[in-house]
Formats: C-alpha cells, structure tokens, sequence
C-alpha cells in the first residue's frame, strides 16, 4: 500500500485546505500520474497526483480539511 498525502511544499504556512474534488471513486484503478484529487486553499486550485498505479481508497471526505503531509488516500 502508497500513501497518497498533501504534499509539505504546496504552500506556505500551516493553514488548512480543502478537500474539493475526487477525480476517481472509492475502489478505482488509477495509473501513476493520473490527477485523482484536488484542493484549495484560499481561491488556489492544487492538483494530487496519484504516484503509483492500483486501487485508490479515499481517506478523506469532500470538503473535508487537510493539512500538509495529511493522508487522504492510499493506493494498493
């Protein structure tokens, strides 16, 4: 199993974001690379990556907010 997590470098600060949208259904086979999630913080769009190719398992909630290194998937 792959950790999908926010990455540390997507913005400055410790504020939170939001979850906005799941490109992919819970249980999906995605491929690396493949845009599977994005963000936002503060009218600022960022796109997850899925980083390796399998079954996606959401662990985050539409909406939901995340902070940087949060979990909001895995991938097995």
């Amino acid at each position: 199993m792959t950790d999908v997590r926010i990455d540390e470098s997507f913005w400055e600060g410790d504020d939170p974001a939001a979850l906005t949208t799941w490109y992919y259904s819970d249980g999906a086979y995605v491929e690396a690379g493949n845009v599977i999630a994005e963000i936002m913080l503060q009218k600022t769009q960022m796109e997850i990556e899925a980083p390796v190719s399998g079954t996606l398992h959401h662990k985050t909630q539409i909406e939901q907010a995340v902070r940087k290194g949060d979990v909001i998937a895995v991938i097995d």
